[in-house]
């Protein structure tokens, strides 16, 4: 069983793509919890996996939660991938005191976090994803094989990039209060739609955000008019979804 977190499609490609290798299952860890589904009891000698993004050096705090509830015993194999614009820090290691990982991997992906950086261009997007593309059949046979791996890109400092950076994006930046739409806004609801949280809802006709939030930058990528901004960088810095922006390239 895979499960993924995916606020524009990286993740979540991702996890598809592993399972067609792996003859496996990839399911959304949002569905499960707005429908509310128990948490999920491996059997004996299944393999479990988790793919999800960067954020800030760290695994979103949704993905940690959403682990946090699982019992694994000695004869799971357990295996995350981890999507980033370029490294993970000690992301996988952190997450590791949660889930008793057997093999960790990252793979580069195209950036979709606006609210801090402008969109990649195509040329760029179109590397990544092939790059991508290339490279998952050789993780996917490891999976199978059981093999042990951690192949992890941590770039410099690793310790202070997910120790203080990460530590503070968690207590401080997974808030609300940014988020504004203007007038061009068409009450289309896709907002509602993608949000992995529940935390957006429409009152009269306006995407309106509660307080529990990922910054998955959902919300900001999928809206159809680009009506939602989180900061003042977020609109010059474009749109990006992998079903519109990096499939292309496959």
């Amino acid at each position: 069983m895979i499960f993924y977190f995916s606020g524009t499609g990286n993740s979540k490609w991702i996890a598809e793509e592993i399972a067609k290798e792996t003859g496996d299952e990839a399911l959304d860890a949002a569905i499960l919890r707005k429908i509310k589904a128990p948490h999920y009891e491996p059997p004996k000698g299944e393999t479990v996996g988790f793919v999800f993004p960067i954020h800030a050096w760290r695994a979103p705090k949704f993905i940690v939660e959403f682990a946090s509830g699982m019992t694994f015993d000695d004869s799971n194999f357990v295996f995350a991938v981890a999507t980033c614009g370029s490294e993970t820090g000690n992301a996988l290691k952190l997450l590791g005191e949660t889930l008793p990982l057997q093999s960790a991997y990252s793979v580069q992906m195209p950036n979709n976090y606006v609210k801090g950086y402008p969109v990649d261009k195509p040329e760029k997007i179109e590397a990544y994803v092939k790059a991508a593309k290339l490279r998952l059949p050789e993780i996917a046979k490891e999976i199978m094989d059981k093999n042990p791996t951690i192949s992890v890109v941590k770039g410099k400092f690793p310790g202070v990039r997910t120790g203080l950076i990460g530590a503070a994006f968690c207590n401080f930046a997974l808030r609300t209060d940014g988020f504004k739409v203007d007038d061009t806004c068409t009450s289309c609801g896709k907002c509602v739609e993608v949000c992995p949280t529940e935390t957006i809802t429409l009152k009269n006709g306006r995407p309106v955000w509660g307080k529990d939030c990922t910054q998955c930058s959902a919300c900001t990528n999928y809206c159809p008019v680009g009506a939602i901004s989180d900061g003042p960088k977020t609109k010059k810095n474009g749109q990006y979804t992998f079903q519109r922006d990096g499939a292309k390239y496959l």
